[in-house]
């Protein structure tokens, strides 16, 4: 006869072994999530405490601490500042790096404000934002991309070199580098950005704008290489330009620059309300407006009379040209 009791005990063996099973899973997890922390905190001190080993002069992070158990883990200094060899420092708020365990490859940064740059020629940066976040991720061939997001973004400049101190504030900013093969491609965007003068005076008014372009063969950029902007080339997939107005326009093309800096290229070129340009243009160059005045007749012929009109503008050693005419110069780079 069978034992009616075999069943039930055999139930409660398995149910027993898979709870001693997830216990020493959580245990080993822990053990393991605590060793690695430590190895970071101690990786964490050598490189505040040996700064050249970045690169750096100066690193500061106060109060650091490890933390994000059980499925992150990061740092996060009170307070932090750096100075590079170049003479570059900055100082922010709390920051606060971390990966997800089941992601090491990635990592996202975060920074309070306010924050401070000042550099070697003496021009100084005071800043303030909502948000300011980075992201990397990493692959095979080293660093893949690097992201910059930041919102409610209000920066006050004073540059060495220029008489006007500045007054800069945007919605929402964002900066973007990713490796495909070997190439750089970049993007950017801002919402909502204005320029002013300390005393109030607008030099420019609200626009949006955005930039997707590629540098061809300067992947390396991201393995801390500097760009290389003579003797390259590249494409300008869209850059578009919106003024609080609602005035529209967007470029596109190939490019290269010489050995010498000289930009040689040929863009298409999109305006929106032909009229609304020259009158915003107008306003912001007085000094211009005879010229102003002249392209964007053109433009309308060209247009036959519509305010919306699409053309070729080509760029060869620096010279400007529309349609055979010349409209201008760009130094070199």
């Amino acid at each position: 006869m069978q034992d009616k009791t075999s069943a039930p005990s055999s139930a409660s063996r398995k149910i027993w072994r898979l709870g001693v099973a997830v216990v020493l899973i959580v245990v080993l997890y822990s053990a393991g999530w605590f060793f690695v922390a430590s190895k970071i905190e101690a990786e964490l001190d050598a490189r505040i405490s040996n700064p050249e080993s970045l690169g750096l002069s100066e690193l500061s992070c106060d109060n650091p601490t490890v933390e994000g158990f059980p499925f992150l883990i990061g740092a996060t200094c009170a307070r932090s500042a750096l100075t590079t060899k170049s003479g570059l420092s900055a100082s922010a708020g709390a920051a606060r790096v971390a990966a997800r365990i089941y992601a090491p490859t990635s990592a996202v940064a975060e920074v309070d404000s306010p924050g401070a740059v000042t550099g070697p020629d003496g021009s100084t940066a005071q800043a303030t934002w909502k948000m300011l976040r980075a992201g990397v991720s990493a692959g095979l061939n080293g660093l893949s991309s690097l992201s910059l997001t930041g919102t409610d973004i209000r920066s006050g400049l004073r540059l060495a070199q220029s008489p006007v101190d500045l007054d800069v504030g945007a919605e929402e900013g964002q900066a973007h580098l990713r490796r495909v093969d070997r190439n750089l491609e970049l993007a950017f965007l801002a919402r909502k950005l204005t320029i002013s003068s300390e005393t109030g005076e607008v030099l420019l008014p609200e626009i949006s704008t955005s930039l997707e372009m590629r540098f061809d063969d300067q992947a390396d950029v991201l393995a801390g290489k500097p760009l290389r902007l003579r003797a390259s080339s590249g494409t300008i997939t869209s850059f578009k330009i919106e003024t609080g107005a609602g005035l529209f326009g967007e470029l596109s093309g190939d490019f290269d620059i010489d050995e010498d800096g000289y930009l040689n290229g040929k863009f298409r070129v999109k305006l929106d309300d032909i009229d609304g340009w020259k009158t915003q243009l107008s306003a912001l160059f007085p000094n211009a407006g005879d010229s102003i005045s002249a392209v964007a007749a053109l433009l309308k012929g060209l247009a036959k009379g519509d305010e919306d009109v699409k053309v070729t503008l080509r760029i060869d050693r620096g010279r400007i040209s529309l349609s055979m005419i010349p409209l201008g110069r760009i130094p070199p780079l």
